[in-house]
């Protein structure tokens, strides 16, 4: 099992987290801080999702390139988003976005949200080959 730490609204600022950003993916047995809950942050225990090195590629950083360079000549990065994946909060299950936007908490299996993650171009991503 594993949990994973999404980030409940979107923060204004450009190189802050979004709504749905993966934030962090942490074991079963992980102690939380106090920050960790609404109105920051959803916890998702995912009870058939193993914690390990093959999904911590959902919490990547995503630079997005500009087409513009700077005054040396080198191209300018301008940060987007800063997860190169996301959960799509608003297409989950209404059952498991009421329990998160009530509690903060929801357990479920991977079958559940599955088609729920997604890059930043909104395309689902297959969790089963990351």
């Amino acid at each position: 099992m594993c949990w994973l730490v999404i980030r409940a609204r979107s923060n204004p600022k450009a190189t802050a987290y979004k709504a749905g950003d993966i934030v962090e993916i942490r074991p079963d047995d992980c102690n939380w801080g106090n920050l960790e809950t609404l109105p920051r942050f959803y916890r998702i225990q995912i009870t058939d999702m193993p914690f390990g090195s093959r999904f911590q590629s959902l919490c990547q950083r995503k630079d997005d390139v500009d087409d513009g360079f700077d005054d040396d000549g080198k191209i300018k990065k301008r940060l987007l988003r800063i997860r190169k994946h996301k959960i799509d909060l608003s297409s989950i299950p209404a059952s498991i976005r009421n329990r998160l936007q009530d509690t903060g908490v929801a357990t479920v299996t991977r079958s559940q949200i599955r088609n729920h993650f997604k890059d930043n171009q909104g395309t689902v991503i297959d969790i089963d080959s990351e």
